[in-house]
């Protein structure tokens, strides 16, 4: 279930700017000069942090973006799957884990292994 507040910030921020151009306010008037002496009267403080444009750094979870967000474990079994939900704020949605049969005696009767790390886009 998406959080309520994360839907608000993500029309209008309200504690926290998540991108360039994110708005963080909004005037509605009768003509285009009080519009105008309205967005004079807005006065928004802001404090620029660093930006975390790594993967692996973003899960290390030092700079949390959403404050709301906890992860959502999703362990996957042959028959069925069971979750829950973590305890702390987190930069990471779902964790997915899937796996069938013996591990450690696949890699032990197999011929050859490879290992490495493997990036892949998002995908819905």
């Amino acid at each position: 279930m998406i959080p309520l507040a994360w839907l608000v910030d993500s029309l209008l921020a309200d504690r926290k700017v998540y991108y360039v151009g994110h708005p963080v306010a909004a005037v509605s008037a009768t003509d285009p000069h009080i519009a105008e002496d309205a967005l004079d009267l807005i006065e928004v403080e802001s404090e620029e942090l660093t930006p975390v444009l790594d993967l692996q750094e973003a899960m290390r979870d030092r700079v949390i973006l959403h404050d709301d967000l906890h992860t959502e474990e999703l362990l996957r079994a042959e028959y069925g799957a069971q979750g829950e939900r973590g305890t702390k704020p987190s930069n990471i949605a779902k964790h997915v884990e899937v796996s069938m049969g013996d591990i450690a005696a696949g890699f032990a009767e197999a011929e050859v292994t490879v290992e490495g790390e493997f990036a892949t886009t998002m995908a819905h």
